[in-house]
């Protein structure tokens, strides 16, 4: 007769820990039950400890793992041969109340078509042999209590809050088959909740705490729960890579109360990542480009009050212009608008015809810009007409990001802001502040340019139809 329920218990080297873990599972007041304790590959002694549970109790399996393959590795050699209708992930560090698995099979059973259970944790440090409540690492839910969620379609009802940790759920063997956590990675389960709760599930959030966490430096992510050593950071960055593939796979919303909370957990990743820059490789910059190109994550305002943020995210941005000597009068309060932004750029470059100012002298307000502001500079160059503002910036500065503007506009100081937000919203595209919409007579005929001027604009989408103006 198979289990009701199954334990998986990932386990590496936790001798100071395991019996808690193992005495709070083979007590259980449910004794239709399997424990699966995967060894992986621990080297102080704990392999020895489970191989004396295992002969006092033969519903205890031991899987010994040759090669590491971390906590993920271990939970999915577990789901592969276990027998129970239900199942619940335990890690071996921490320990769970002897009538939890009693509780929860015959609320399952109850509840008939639930998919999983989801319930909260509390946390503990220990001094001696005494075990001191603590706040660090404890997981509440502020989910509706004791009612059913269907997740993808009761988003209003979820606050875009999800807690990761796998062992916070209560599954039904039959639905979580379907899922696998990624392999020799830390954080693994953070994207396979996230894959789980947006799946076509039906949850029931149970008002109920019966996981204990032990908070402890000596884990696999370091520094008690939160998880703030080198190997951590990086994995946080893979599982939000992960969590984006998951993102776009499903294509969900951006109002999704998932995508919602993925969105602030990447930036909390991502700043975390750049605060220690000792850690950085070239692979999780490259995650965190890919973060941003897809989510927008920082805003340009953000990005300019960072400059580890900014060096990594965002290309040079050059503001550049031309003017002619019926204008030059007046080119100083163009300059001035445009130092004054809200965010800055790291280069103004004004382009003027040789020929047309060989005989011309600059006006004094402008000289003295050029000389008392570093980001401003004034360039000679062959006349290209209107097109000097763009032509040679671009061949100086492939990568930059430049910003055309005209010389008789004094900018409101959030333009700079405004065009790089659209920016990072939409990278392959050009952002104008100002434009009109192509309109068609047929698949190959134009409608006539004032009738553009009355159309409706294609606001915040890119399309081949949008005509910048000005």
């Amino acid at each position: 007769m198979n289990p009701t329920v199954s334990f998986i218990v990932p386990v590496y080297n936790v001798k100071s820990y395991l019996c808690d873990c193992l005495d709070s599972l083979v007590n259980q007041t449910l004794h239709e039950i399997e424990i699966i304790c995967v060894d992986d590959g621990s080297t102080d002694g704990t392999l020895a400890i489970i191989r004396e549970y295992a002969e006092k109790d033969k519903r205890i399996t031991v899987i010994e793992l040759t090669s590491n393959a971390f906590p993920g590795g271990a939970r999915n050699n577990g789901l592969g041969i276990a027998r129970g209708k239900y199942v619940w992930f335990v890690d071996s560090d921490d320990y769970i109340d002897t009538d939890a698995a009693e509780f929860l099979a015959k609320k399952m059973d109850s509840l008939k078509n639930v998919d999983v259970l989801s319930f909260c944790g509390d946390s503990f440090k220990t001094e001696g042999d005494k075990k001191i409540p603590t706040q660090e690492g404890k997981i509440i839910k502020y989910w509706p209590k004791n009612r059913k969620l269907h997740l993808p379609e009761g988003n209003g009802r979820i606050p875009p809050l999800i807690e990761g940790p796998c062992w916070s759920y209560f599954y039904r063997k039959d639905f979580v088959d379907s899922f696998k956590f990624r392999e020799n990675v830390l954080f693994e389960d953070a994207d396979f909740t996230f894959d789980v709760l947006t799946s076509s599930c039906l949850f029931y959030e149970l008002k109920y705490t019966p996981y204990h966490r032990r908070i402890h430096s000596d884990s696999l992510t370091g520094e008690g729960a939160k998880g703030f050593n080198p190997e951590s950071l990086q994995g946080r960055l893979e599982a939000c890579e992960a969590i984006l593939k998951i993102i776009v796979a499903k294509e969900l919303p951006y109002d999704h109360f998932a995508v919602q909370w993925a969105r602030e957990w990447m930036r909390f990743a991502v700043r975390l990542y750049t605060d220690n820059p000792e850690i950085r490789s070239d692979k999780h910059d490259e995650i965190i480009r890919s973060l941003q190109r897809t989510e927008a994550l920082f805003s340009s305002r953000e990005l300019s009050d960072s400059p580890r943020l900014k060096a990594l995210l965002l290309p040079e941005v050059i503001v550049s212009f031309t003017s002619f000597p019926e204008r030059i009068a007046t080119v100083h309060m163009v300059v001035e608008s445009l130092l004054a932004q809200t965010v800055t750029c790291e280069r103004i470059i004004l382009y003027l015809a040789q020929d047309q100012f060989e005989n011309e002298t600059l006006p004094e307000q402008l000289v003295s810009l050029e000389e008392g502001q570093p980001r401003f500079e004034i360039r000679f160059c062959d006349d290209l007409k209107p097109h000097k503002k763009y032509f040679y910036v671009m061949q100086e500065y492939p990568e930059a990001v430049v910003i055309t503007v005209d010389d008789d506009v004094v900018y409101r100081n959030t333009l700079i802001e405004n065009l790089l937000d659209s920016y990072i919203r939409h990278p392959g595209a050009v952002s104008c502040n100002y434009g009109h919409t192509i309109i068609m007579n047929g698949p190959h005929s134009f409608a006539p340019y004032k009738n553009w001027q009355d159309a409706d604009k294609l606001i915040g989408i890119p399309s081949f139809l949008t005509v910048a103006a000005g």
